[in-house]
């Protein structure tokens, strides 16, 4: 009777092994289809065209062009209107200078004034 159980078990150990070289082999050199396909490449269309992008560019380009002149415009009147500044500030200057001049000559003849009044009552 051991004789029986040890032939189950040979016969059970052979057929696991089997089971195990037949999954192996199959693994190995089968393909296997992924369902549904994760790299699955589509074609896209093309999302801008090379004429569109040259016809693009040719409006910015006018675009460009007409707003050209007016920029030109702005920029000569900024600087007429630095140069205009320029002589504002001059101007003003010219009018300030003196006074301040005055206010200097002024303050420092009341420090003489007032260290001459502290002498005198000291």
């Amino acid at each position: 009777m051991d004789d029986g159980i040890s032939l189950i078990v040979s016969g059970s150990a052979i057929g696991a092994v089997a089971t195990l070289i037949g999954s192996w082999i199959k693994a190995r050199y089968s393909k296997t289809k992924i369902e549904p396909q994760p790299l699955e490449v589509k074609q896209q269309p093309n999302y801008v065209t090379c004429d569109e992008c040259k016809a693009h560019r040719k409006a910015v380009h006018s675009r460009i062009d007409e707003l050209r002149p007016r920029i030109d415009k702005l920029i000569e009147m900024m600087q007429v209107s630095d140069a205009k500044a320029e002589e504002r500030a001059v101007h003003l200057h010219r009018r300030i200078d003196p006074v301040s001049e005055k206010l200097a000559a002024t303050n420092e003849l009341l420090k003489d004034h007032l260290h001459n009044h502290r002498a005198k009552h000291d």
